[in-house]
């Protein structure tokens, strides 16, 4: 098993198209891509160290909110959003418990209307936190509520 987590690439089927993400803490860059007709608030890992700088599309950008964890940018519109960012000092990987894949074809997932993204205790325990689900624990980036059925 992998003992570090300094990169992670993945893509999430919604009703309006794939969110696309990746990111590299060690080189500080990373790409989303958010679908047409939803935007998304991008957040970075801090990784046991303080972040100073975020471009987003070349364009320094603001922390919108700075938590323990992550620090948290303006929302971005739909399209392909390059970005880059560095650290103060060594960070630090978060330790790997488990092998992360999930697969899900796109056929199984629709907007969440019954819930509307309020999950707490409705479905799994894990997966849930890779899109908008707690305000202080985000891993990523936010967007529109979705579930898979």
């Amino acid at each position: 098993m992998v003992d570090s987590l300094m990169a992670v690439r993945g893509a999430v089927p919604t009703p309006k198209g794939n969110i696309d993400f990746q990111i590299d803490v060690e080189k500080g860059v990373g790409q989303l891509t958010i679908p047409v007709g939803t935007q998304a608030e991008l957040q970075l890992p801090t990784m046991g160290s303080r972040i100073t700088q975020v471009l987003i599309d070349g364009k320094e950008v603001s922390f919108s909110k700075v938590g323990s964890t992550h620090v948290s940018l303006p929302k971005l519109s739909a399209g392909k959003h390059r970005f880059a960012f560095r650290y103060v000092g060594a960070i630090e990987s978060p330790v790997v418990q488990e092998p992360i894949v999930y697969r899900y074809s796109a056929s199984t997932v629709k907007e969440d209307t019954i819930t509307q993204g309020n999950w707490k205790g409705k479905y799994g325990s894990k997966g849930y936190a890779l899109f908008n689900y707690d305000r202080e624990e985000h891993i990523g980036c936010a967007c529109r509520k979705i579930a898979l059925v």
